[in-house]
Order: C-alpha cells, then structure tokens, then sequence
C-alpha cells in the first residue's frame, strides 16, 4: 500500500508488481522477523533488544509525515485566542456582584431606588464637563421612583443641572405630543418637575425619516458622552428589559424592533383597550447597550412579574428571558418588593435578606470605608 502525498495526505492507493500481473500490497513484509510492532510509548521497536527509535518515518512511507502548513497555523490561532478569551473571562467574574434588595411594597422600592440615584449623583459630584449619565426607563413600575425623586429635588437633596439622560426606548409612528407617547412620559412625570437642561435629554425619536440612522445615532451619543454611569431599567411579565422581548439576542444594540403579540396586548390598557391603536413596532436599546453601562439597577413590583424575577435569578442565563443577562454583569442591583418574591425559593430569599441585614449592621466606619468617597475613587471602582 502506497500514500498519495498530495497536500501531505496518507490516501491508500495499490499498484501492480513488476514481476507479475497480481495486485500486490507493499507493506506486506515476506519475513515475519522484519515487522516492527508499535509499543505503549508511542514508539516502533524492532524485535532486537532495545530497539530502534521511531525517526518520523512509517513503514510505507518515504519520509516524516508533515501536516499542512494551513492546519498548523490555524490551530495555533485557535489555541492563542481561546487562551486569551479564558483569561479575559476570569478577570471579569472577579468583580461580577450582583446585590436583591426585597422591599415590602412598590412605595418603598421606589423610595429606595430614588435615596440611592442621589445618593450615587452626589457622590460622583458631576460638572458640565462631566455629567453623569443616567438611563431611564417608561411604564407603570419606575413611576414611584420618579415620584420620590421629584420631592428630594423639592428639599434640595438633588439637583439635576450637570445629569444627561438616555431613555430606552420609544413607539414607532407615534406622535411626540401624544399622551402615550415615552417624551410625553417622561416630562410630564419627571423632567419637567427638576432642573434638567432640556438638550440634556435624550429620547429616540419614533417619527424619524430614517429610523436605523436614528439607533445609531443615539449609540454614537451614548459614546460621546463617556457612556452610561447608572442605567434604571424594569422588566415585563415576559422578563423583556425594554423592548428585548424573548428571543431577542443578549448582544443586541439600539434597533428597531417589532413588538410581540403579549407585549400589545399589556399596552393596550394605555390605549383604551383598543388593540388598533397600539403601535406595532418600537425603537429600543439592546439587551447589549444596557449591558454596557457601569452599573444597572433592575426594579421589579408585583405578583405578576414574580416568574420573571426568578428566571432572572435562580435560572440560567437565557435569550428567552433577557432579563437574566444582568447575573454576568459586573455591578447589577435588583430592587423588587415582596410579591415579586412569590416564585423564589425559599431558601434564595433568606439569603439575599440575611445578606443585606449584615450590610446594615456594619460599623459607619467600614461603611464609609467600603463606599467611594469622591469622584475619581468612583470612576476607579466603575472601570
């Protein structure tokens, strides 16, 4: 048996015997003393004692096998990338955290989630140079922390002159003035009641001519701005973080996204119960974009959302339930109160609670010592 030694392949091929028209085999070896046979170290001995070592070549070839060069090389890339990516893996779940704050009611979820923006404004003193840049969400859930934020502004806890905003998202073909409109939303439940600067603001724009120019711009702008510090998000019955309803991709950015049958049929309470009237399509961040922010704070009320809270915590991380990215974000908080607990084990509520009671018992003093204490020490801990 010969090898075709094209490309460096061993393909058996037989040939014909000068002395004869028999078709013959040319490993076959006429004396039984001339075989070599191969030993457990990988080696072919001869029957002498000690043997000879294996010098790269097999007894049907001519000389050392050598594989292609593409395939050498190929697999050397492979090898270099799949180290790199390791390493860049444990380096990240070194600083992954992600923190369940379980309230009694909605009121004091969104007491809570109001203290703590201030809290992190405050603490991150912005300027015009630097602002901070908070992303917000839209619908029923964030409505308390919007509430509670307008009153700390009132006693003059917070001012809002040096944040800039980003929303989630926003309907398609929906009039800017319309009462179920997101700008509407928006400034009738919160801008209009601090002193944020209005160019400060941004919404997508659902009546854009060109709706994909329009996501990239609001990506661009994300980046123009040093990106998002703190992102506000809720989540649907479903687990969809704005509008990355199941099956969207974990790695998705600002798109155009057309919305689910559920998803319209949730909004059509906002629409009179008129299903004709509920915008079909939507713009929206990515589950990517919402990802990419310093730190995100997940506020969940209510029986109904308690499936989702626990898909979100106790499950696997799934494009069937988007909300369950934030376990591989490196500093995720879950607000939620406690009937959006329903579905959790036992034993996960215990342990989150045991948790934060602990928190609240250490010492002021390693408390101040565990908290970034100005500016730089937060953009530091943020990196």
């Amino acid at each position: 048996m010969l090898l075709d030694k094209r490309e460096g392949w061993g393909r058996p091929v037989t040939v014909k015997s000068r002395n004869n028209n028999k078709t013959k085999k040319t490993n076959e070896h006429k004396s039984k003393s001339s075989r070599r046979r191969r030993g457990r170290s990988g080696r072919l001995k001869n029957d002498k004692e000690g043997g000879d070592k294996h010098d790269g070549r097999y007894p049907h070839q001519d000389r050392p096998f050598v594989a292609p060069l593409r395939l050498l090389r190929i697999d050397k890339t492979n090898k270099t990338n799949k180290t790199n990516q390791n390493k860049q893996n444990k380096q990240n779940q070194k600083h992954i955290s992600m923190r369940l704050y379980i309230k009694d009611d909605a009121d004091a979820v969104g007491e809570y989630c109001a203290e703590y923006i201030v809290q992190r404004v405050t603490a991150f003193q912005p300027t015009a140079e630097h602002p901070f840049v908070l992303g917000l969400p839209t619908g029923s859930t964030p409505l308390p922390t919007y509430k509670a934020l307008v009153q700390l502004h009132k006693e003059g806890k917070v001012s809002f002159k040096h944040v800039v905003t980003f929303n989630m998202d926003e309907y398609v073909a929906l009039p800017r003035d319309h009462p179920e409109s997101y700008h509407s939303f928006m400034w009738e439940n919160l801008f209009k009641h601090v002193d944020i600067d209005p160019k400060n603001v941004h919404i997508l724009d659902g009546n854009a001519p060109n709706l994909m120019e329009e996501c990239d711009a609001f990506e661009r702008a994300i980046t123009a701005h040093g990106g998002i510090e703190l992102f506000l998000a809720g989540i649907g019955p479903d687990g969809h973080i704005a509008f990355n309803e199941p099956g969207s991709s974990l790695r998705s950015r600002t798109r155009v996204k057309t919305l689910a049958y559920d998803t319209i049929l949730a909004n059509a309470r906002f629409f009179d119960h008129d299903l004709s009237k509920v915008p079909r399509m939507s713009l929206t961040v990515g589950v990517g974009t919402v990802m990419d922010a310093r730190e995100v704070v997940l506020l969940v009320t209510g029986a109904h959302k308690a499936l989702a809270l626990s898909k979100a915590i106790e499950d696997g991380v799934s494009h069937m339930w988007t909300c369950s990215m934030l376990q591989m974000h490196n500093n995720a908080m879950i607000l939620c109160d406690e009937d959006a607990t329903l579905e959790l084990r036992v034993k996960t509520v215990k342990y989150f609670k045991g948790i934060h009671k602990a928190h609240e018992e250490l010492p002021a003093e390693l408390k101040a010592a565990l908290a970034p204490r100005d500016r730089q020490a937060l953009r530091q801990t943020s990196l």
